[in-house]
């Protein structure tokens, strides 16, 4: 579910990127609530019962190319 956690104390902004690799922004999020997401058994369950819909939110990516499949093209050939 998180692949990164991050914080910024000056703002007060926690930033979590996602498996998916969307990156969101969670604000007014205090140090304290930092602490214990990065202590957690399960940050993700934390995130979900701490978090999630607690704090206003912006999500700053939607994915990474990573998780974009490029088109191969190909050419099949058919020996008669």
């Amino acid at each position: 579910m998180i692949t990164s956690i991050g914080y910024n104390p000056k703002k007060n902004v926690l930033e979590i990127e996602f498996n998916s690799g969307a990156l969101w922004q969670y604000s007014d999020v205090e140090k304290s609530i930092f602490n214990k997401m990065m202590k957690a058994d399960s940050p993700g369950r934390f995130f979900l019962d701490n978090i999630l819909d607690c704090y206003c939110e912006i999500q700053m990516r939607r994915y990474t190319q990573a998780t974009i499949k490029p088109f191969k093209p190909f050419t099949i050939s058919f020996q008669g």
